[in-house]
């Protein structure tokens, strides 16, 4: 049974499988005739548009909207039936017994229909689709590959999540794919399409070769202030972005921005939309990574999309610097350092740094909420409009060794703790100096 059946019965709230026609403002994406199983051994033609969100059913007469169905929480199984020598193309839609048959003309037209339902619904049979190649990365919860499109011989990045991990609750990934298909942002990374398998559910997203920037930081021993300036730049359109579509990312770090080449130190994509929510619902919910967390979440105050501008503070601090502005031995150490918010401007890593910049990082930082910058403002601040002069470098880590840069780096990292319940906070521990990168809900932490 699939994991979505009951999210799709909320959306439903009805056993019949199409209802009355509401005019809704989403845009047709397709148009087109299919056959729809209405009994054994019967067919009916109708014209057919897709939205979004919606299956829309025309009359055979008139040609005007008559049903609907929402199809974001079905399952679509496409399949080529062959029966005395005739062969058959089309593709379910629904759960169990409230599910419809429907037919096209070809194999071509099966195409485009599914091209286009896959961005609106959950598909079913993605190795009929993709190949998967090399593990790219792992969590907790997830493992993601590298896996290549079969049809445009394209690479993506395919998070697969088995169901036994989040049978108990799969709000989280529900909202997560909510958030992630309404997002359209060439810095956010794309969700193409949804699968579900017996025994994963598979996330298909933009595929990203450059590293993330933690690793970016490790390798590299010297950054330029004008590439941090471009890459903040980028950073605040995206928090703007958020903004416009009422979304708080909450986990912004170094290792949630991958970067689009080897050779470019500021164009990337923010990535893990996990513990993402929209500002109608985000409550005062603690959660993310020790060393970037706003401190009015850790105070258990109301927050909104200011806690997001917080984080990129503290990873422009980062790329400026050379170092986290908290550091800590222990999760809990780190976390406090975090809730007080003392952040060292002074520092003999920042000497080569423009008063400018170390401004705006000043304003994006602010304990305060009410006080800290807006992205809008941000974007309009002095130091985007100051280039430096021909031959001008300010180097990153110019004063700093590599080795030393990594070990505070990696000291930071061993503090990220997130997704576990408090229970088990206490019991943390990073085995023989390994890094490890935990999730967790911040609860009742400090």
């Amino acid at each position: 049974m699939s994991i979505f059946a009951s999210v799709d019965e909320l959306f439903q709230n009805s056993q019949e499988f199409w209802k009355a026609y509401i005019p809704e403002d989403s845009p047709v994406l397709y148009t087109g005739t299919l056959l729809e199983s209405t009994a054994p051994d019967k067919s009916e033609e109708s014209l057919y548009s897709l939205t979004k969100k919606f299956l829309i059913k025309h009359n055979k007469d008139s040609k005007s909207p008559e049903f609907m169905v929402n199809i974001e929480w079905k399952l679509i199984g496409p399949f080529i039936a062959e029966v005395e020598k005739t062969t058959s193309y089309g593709f379910l839609i629904g759960h169990a017994t409230n599910s419809k048959c429907f037919y096209t003309n070809s194999e071509n037209e099966l195409k485009v229909w599914l091209g286009h339902l896959s961005s609106a619904g959950i598909m079913t049979g993605i190795k009929d689709s993709f190949t998967f190649a090399k593990v790219i990365g792992k969590g907790a919860f997830s493992t993601v590959y590298e896996a290549t499109c079969k049809n445009n011989k394209k690479s993506y990045a395919v998070k697969v999540i088995p169901k036994q991990k989040i049978a108990q609750d799969i709000q989280p990934l529900v909202r997560e794919i909510k958030i992630m298909r309404k997002l359209k942002h060439p810095n956010i990374v794309k969700l193409y399409k949804v699968y579900e398998s017996i025994s994963n559910i598979y996330l298909v997203q933009d595929y990203v070769s450059g590293g993330d920037l933690y690793h970016r930081i490790i390798e590299k021993k010297r950054f330029s202030e004008n590439s941090v300036k471009k890459f903040t730049q980028k950073m605040l359109h995206v928090l703007d972005y958020l903004k416009t579509n009422g979304v708080i990312h909450r986990d912004i770090k170094l290792e949630n921005i991958l970067l689009k080449s080897n050779d470019n130190d500021y164009d990337f994509k923010l990535i893990d939309f996990g513990l993402a929510a929209e500002l109608a619902d985000h409550s005062t919910t603690r959660c993310g990574s020790p060393g970037y967390i706003a401190p009015e979440m850790l105070r258990q105050e109301p927050y909104g999309i200011k806690v997001d501008i917080f984080s990129v503070g503290i990873i422009i601090y980062t790329l400026l610097a050379g170092k986290m502005p908290f550091q800590g031995l222990t999760p809990q150490r780190v976390l406090e350092r975090n809730r007080d918010c003392h952040i060292c401007f002074h520092d003999e890593a920042l000497t080569q740094i423009s008063p400018d910049g170390i401004n705006l990082v000043q304003k994006l930082t602010c304990s305060y909420p009410g006080l800290r910058i807006s992205p809008e403002k941000a974007l309009m601040h002095h130091w985007f409009s100051k280039m430096p002069h021909k031959g001008e470098r300010h180097e990153l880590n110019s004063i700093r060794g590599e080795n030393e840069l990594s070990k505070e780096l990696h000291a930071s990292k061993s503090a990220e703790v997130m997704k576990m319940s408090s229970s088990r906070v206490e019991n943390l521990g990073i085995n023989d100096g390994k890094v490890r990168s935990l999730r967790i809900e911040l609860k009742k932490w400090i």
